[in-house]
C-alpha cells in the first residue's frame, strides 16, 4: 500500500464519521436544540453510511473511526466543551507514501481526535508521525475561523506548532501547499522538516493567496487534466495542462456563502439553540443547491464522486470521458465539509512520478 496524488484509482479510504443521536444531550441542557441537533446527527450518520457502501461498491476498502462518547474537558489552559465528530479526517491528517502525518489546529474541540482515529491507522503498516501537542487557548467566541483566520495564527497562536492538513494537495513527488495557512509558520516549518518524501511547493493562485484549504477550487482528473472552477483557482505552473473550467455550470455561491457566515456569526456557536434554529429554518438545504461542487472525492481516472447531482455539469464532463457519480449530503454546510473533507486516502494504486 501506498499514496502519492489525489487521482490515482482508490483502493483505501477513511470516511469520517459523528456521533449517534443522543450523544450530546448531557451538553445540550434545553429540549429544544437536542431535538434539532439529533435530527442533524441521524441524517448525517445515514448520508456517511451512503457514502461509505458507495466507495465499497467501487471496491474500496472503508475504514471508520471510532467516536469517543462526548464529555466536557477542562485542561489546563483551554476548555473542550463541545468534543467534535471525527468527521473532517481531511483537516488534521495526510497520507503521503506509506506515511501517515497528524497536525494539531487551534480548534480545541480536536484536540483528541487522533484518537478517533486510532483503529483506523494502526493496522496500515505505516509509520505514523504527529506534530507535538500544543497547550492551546481559549479563543474569543465572537472570534470566528473564517473571518479571523489570519489573525489567530499569524498573532495570537504564532508561537504554537499548528497546521491544517486541507491545505495542501498531493501531485506525486510535489505538494502544492497554500503557504500562509490556516497553521502557523512554526506548523508549515514542521511539515517541511518531516514531509521529506516530496517537495512542498507554494500555491500561487490569486484567488487563494496562500490561504485557505486547497481542496475546493481545482482538482486532477489524471496527470494531464484539471478541473476547476475557474482558471483562476490553478496555480500559474499548472496551467499547461488541459484544463476544464466548470464554474459556468454551478452557481456562484459567495455571496449565499456570506450570508451563511454572517448568519453564524450572529450566534452563540455551532451547537447553539439560536444556530440551530437558523440553519435548520434558512439553510436546510443549501447543502444540495450550491455547496462543495468542487470538493470532490477521485475514485479514478476517468471517475468523480459528487455530493450533489449536477445533470448539466455531468454531462460536460462526459465529453472528457469523465464519469460522474454522488452521495447526497445534507449536512456538510453544518459540519463545513464536503464529500473530499469528510473522507481520507490511505491507498491508491501508482507510483511517485514528476507531475509538472
Amino acid at each position: 500500500m501506498a499514496i502519492w496524488t489525489e487521482w490515482d484509482k482508490l483502493t483505501d479510504v477513511i470516511v469520517g464519521d459523528c456521533h449517534s443521536p443522543g450523544s450530546f444531550d448531557q451538553l445540550l441542557h434545553s429540549k429544544r436544540p437536542r431535538k434539532q441537533f439529533n435530527l442533524i446527527l441521524e441524517e448525517t450518520k445515514e448520508d456517511l453510511l451512503a457514502l461509505t457502501n458507495k466507495l465499497k461498491s467501487y471496491g474500496c476498502n472503508v475504514r471508520r473511526p471510532e467516536t469517543i462518547k462526548p464529555q466536557r474537558i477542562t485542561l489546563p489552559t483551554f476548555d473542550i466543551k463541545f468534543p467534535n465528530s471525527p468527521i473532517v479526517p481531511r483537516d488534521q491528517y495526510i497520507v503521503i507514501n506509506e506515511t501517515i502525518y497528524q497536525t494539531y489546529t487551534s480548534l480545541t474541540d480536536r484536540y483528541f481526535d487522533g484518537h478517533s482515529f486510532y483503529n483506523c491507522f494502526n493496522d496500515t503498516g505505516y509509520n505514523w508521525i504527529s506534530q507535538p501537542s500544543p497547550q492551546l487557548t481559549d479563543l474569543d467566541p465572537a472570534t470566528r475561523w473564517w473571518n479571523g483566520g489570519k489573525e489567530i495564527y499569524h498573532n495570537l497562536l504564532k508561537d504554537k506548532v499548528l497546521w491544517h492538513t486541507a491545505t495542501m494537495y498531493k501531485a506525486g513527488d510535489k505538494l502544492i501547499t497554500n503557504t500562509q495557512g490556516p497553521g502557523t509558520q512554526k506548523g508549515l516549518e514542521w511539515c517541511k522538516k518531516n514531509i521529506t518524501e516530496v517537495e512542498i511547493v507554494a500555491n500561487d493562485s490569486p484567488v487563494m493567496n496562500g490561504w485557505g484549504h486547497i481542496d475546493h477550487g481545482f482538482f486532477f482528473v489524471n496527470d494531464e487534466t484539471i478541473v476547476c472552477d475557474n482558471i483562476e483557482w490553478v496555480p500559474s505552473y499548472l496551467r499547461d495542462k488541459q484544463i476544464i473550467e466548470i464554474g459556468h455550470l454551478t452557481k456562484d455561491h459567495m455571496g449565499p456563502l456570506a450570508e451563511h457566515k454572517e448568519d453564524f456569526n450572529k450566534t452563540e456557536g455551532m451547537y447553539s439553540e439560536q444556530w440551530l434554529d437558523t440553519y435548520l429554518d434558512k439553510w436546510r438545504g443549501y447543502d444540495q443547491e450550491i455547496s462543495f461542487d468542487t470538493n470532490v472525492l477521485v475514485l479514478d481516472h476517468n471517475c468523480v464522486l459528487f455530493s450533489r447531482e449536477i445533470p448539466e455539469l455531468f454531462a460536460y464532463l462526459k465529453k472528457y470521458k469523465i464519469d460522474c457519480d454522488y452521495v447526497p449530503l445534507r449536512h456538510g454546510t453544518f459540519f463545513e465539509g464536503g464529500i473530499h473533507c469528510l473522507t481520507l486516502d490511505v491507498a491508491r494504486e501508482g507510483l511517485r512520478r514528476e507531475i509538472f
